[in-house]
């Protein structure tokens, strides 16, 4: 009979403690109640596993723990698990709209920052390679141009000297012809003058002649 009092006893003192801490956990405020494991702080939430990565996310802290926005949604660790928020938390709601849309992409993390970067490496790499190209060809290009006009003044220099020397060869011949032209005229004249001067010899001599015949016969 005493047992059964005891036992009694015991069983209402044990009641009465969890009652009593029911209604301590129930008066503090943003309490948890894992007993269904949906309700978190007031807001509904459910289990889940947390994103890979989930530290690389924007993050707040909210009732003392980091709360990471991953694609719209707040991921959030209790005691001893990861939940999502079905329903927004206000805090973290004014959070999200007063920190603009910068928080609303997740953050990179480093293998992909250092993968980016190589990207981005290899990238100016080949721009400055086609750079050093364009300069090359241009270079070429230039040379080319120049070795073209250096080899048109050649021969413009060339064809000029051609000419030069066709003119001083054709003024040789004009100068020799006249040359030529001036002695046969002075050969010519000299025949007249000597012809003249044979003519005027034959008449003296005639005229002495007849004058001797004219003397003997007086």
């Amino acid at each position: 009979m005493i047992s059964i009092d005891l036992a009694r006893s015991s069983l209402r003192r044990a009641s009465w403690v969890l009652g009593l801490g029911a209604l301590v956990l129930a008066a503090l405020p943003g309490c948890l109640a894992h007993a269904s494991g949906e309700l978190v702080y007031d807001y509904p939430a459910q289990y889940v596993e947390p994103p890979p990565r989930v530290e690389y996310y924007p993050s707040v802290y909210y009732r003392g723990a980091p709360a990471y926005l991953v694609e719209g949604r707040w991921y959030y660790r209790t005691r001893d698990r990861w939940i999502v928020f079905r329903d927004e938390p206000a805090e973290l709601r004014e959070y999200r709209v007063r920190r603009g849309p910068a928080y609303l992409a997740p953050r990179r993390d480093h293998s992909h920052v250092r993968a980016e970067r190589r990207i981005e490496e290899r990238r100016q790499l080949e721009r400055a390679r086609h750079e050093v190209e364009q300069r090359r060809a241009e270079e070429r290009r230039r040379a080319e141009q120049y070795r073209r006009a250096e080899e048109h003044r050649r021969h413009e220099r060339a064809r000029q000297a051609e000419q030069r020397r066709q003119r001083f060869e054709e003024q040789r011949r004009a100068s020799e012809q006249r040359a030529a032209e001036r002695r046969e005229h002075d050969r010519r004249s000299r025949h007249a003058r000597d012809r003249d001067h044979s003519g005027d010899d034959e008449r003296g001599q005639r005229r002495g002649e007849r004058d001797r015949r004219q003397f003997r016969h007086d």
